[in-house]
């Protein structure tokens, strides 16, 4: 089996049990969230283990906790508003989206456009690939919550911006933490993906960015 087959094999298995959650309700995404940063956790714990340098040492558990504490008060924000799965639902689409966008960017345009966004901490990103998910992930999230929510366009472009970006962010936090450790994945179990650390780690920090910012607009 290739490995996209793999890829999407497992994408489609989390999809799925995202949607069966979703079914259930706020508990079982509460539950879903809460098994991310969990897994996460685990695999930071391995991932510091492997680091040699003691100053290496320090940032990763720095960039480690700082990403975990602020993930799960992100989710607690989240959690007291009713609308707490529609916000769920928006932030995974819009990184989704961005994730694709960038995907193409990258491979339509990458080599005419080779600029490297990180190329000592994830050689394969251009900025390119960074614009595309930029645009893309922040066209979903104008489209939904302008559609939804009575806030201004304005606002809605500035806070589809700075999620996409912290999405971006949190991606590059995890191949730095990676990159100090000598490892290419965070984990195995997720085939074609790696761990949930690399499959959820943009999410990781747009959640705790997007409920801030949210916090500031209501």
């Amino acid at each position: 089996m290739t490995d996209f087959k793999v890829r999407f094999q497992t994408s489609l298995t989390l999809l799925v049990i995202f949607f069966v959650c979703l079914a259930i309700g706020d508990k079982a995404i509460s539950l879903f969230l809460f098994a991310i940063g969990a897994f996460s956790f685990m695999e930071m714990l391995k991932i510091i283990k492997a680091v040699k340098s003691p100053n290496k040492v320090f940032k990763v558990v720095l960039i480690s906790s700082l990403l975990l504490i602020t993930y799960y008060e992100g989710v607690a924000s989240l959690l007291q508003y009713d609308d707490f799965v529609y916000f769920i639902v928006i932030i995974m689409g819009s990184i989704a989206a961005a994730d694709t966008g960038a995907y193409f960017a990258g491979k339509k345009l990458g080599d005419k456009f080779i600029l490297k966004l990180a190329p000592s901490i994830s050689p394969n990103k251009t900025v390119i690939g960074a614009l595309g998910g930029l645009i893309a992930g922040g066209l979903i999230f104008t489209l939904t919550m302008y559609t939804l929510y009575d806030y201004s366009l304005g606002r809605i472009l500035a806070l589809g911006f700075l999620l996409v970006a912290s999405s971006i962010i949190g991606d590059l936090l995890q191949s730095y933490c990676k990159r100090c450790a000598g490892l290419d994945d965070s984990g195995s179990l997720l085939k074609g993906h790696g761990g949930v650390w690399d499959r959820f780690d943009s999410h990781i920090l747009a959640i705790p960015v997007f409920a801030f910012l949210l916090s500031m607009i209501l």
